[in-house]
């Protein structure tokens, strides 16, 4: 599996769910743009998904090699706006089960520059969509 792999995955999912509009955002020539974007349920939901085969830790290394990224979902969010990094660790830190970790930005910027009492917004195996969804349709 792959990122491109598990956003195919989520999004086939999502576009079956009555009363959402699934985007896939693509865009080579800019960068730090979202993988999709939610509409359904009174807003808009930014989603940047990661897939990382290995630990937390390994993940943060990879999600700061897009520092402009990071930093531009901080922005929407302080702006108001609904985004939310989806991290699937596969590897050593889940046991060889995929775990997703639903990241606020600014929580996830703060927990790479060592503040390590901030934790996700929600864990739960790696495929659990429905649960993904329910979460989802929870945020204000």
């Amino acid at each position: 599996m792959n990122e491109s792999g598990i956003t195919r995955i989520l999004r086939d999912h999502l576009g079956r769910v009555p009363g959402l509009v699934t985007l896939k955002i693509s865009d080579r020539f800019t960068n730090a743009i979202p993988d999709l974007a939610l509409i359904g349920w009174g807003r808009t939901i930014w989603l940047e998904l990661k897939y990382v085969h290995s630990g937390r830790e390994e993940a943060c290394v990879y999600i700061n090699k897009s520092k402009t990224q990071l930093e531009l979902a901080c922005d929407i969010q302080e702006a108001g706006g609904s985004i939310l990094y989806l991290v699937w660790l596969a590897g050593i830190y889940s046991r060889g089960k995929e775990v997703l970790e639903v990241w606020r930005p600014r929580a996830l910027r703060a927990y790479i520059r060592g503040d390590h009492e901030q934790k996700p917004a929600a864990t739960m195996q790696g495929r659990d969509f429905d649960r993904l969804v329910d979460f989802l349709k929870e945020l204000g």
